[in-house]
């Protein structure tokens, strides 16, 4: 029987959406702010998070989206 967080990763049906800084497609991204001339919000992926958050006055953590 498969439980309801391995039909959520093995799903073929998921959805999903490239990273602005590296291009790649994922299924969980996260919405963020990091760069203080634009104002519009991007899609990350996780390491590319990671990478420009640290010590970045201007990011801004805006929610995660599951395909």
């Amino acid at each position: 029987m498969v439980n309801s967080s391995q039909r959520f990763f093995y799903s073929p049906l998921m959805k999903k959406k490239d990273c602005k800084r590296c291009k790649k497609s994922f299924t969980k991204m996260y919405r963020v702010r990091y760069i203080e001339s634009v104002k519009n919000w991007v899609f990350m992926c996780e390491s590319c998070l990671l990478e420009v958050k640290q010590d970045n006055k201007f990011y801004k953590y805006g929610g995660t989206w599951k395909g």
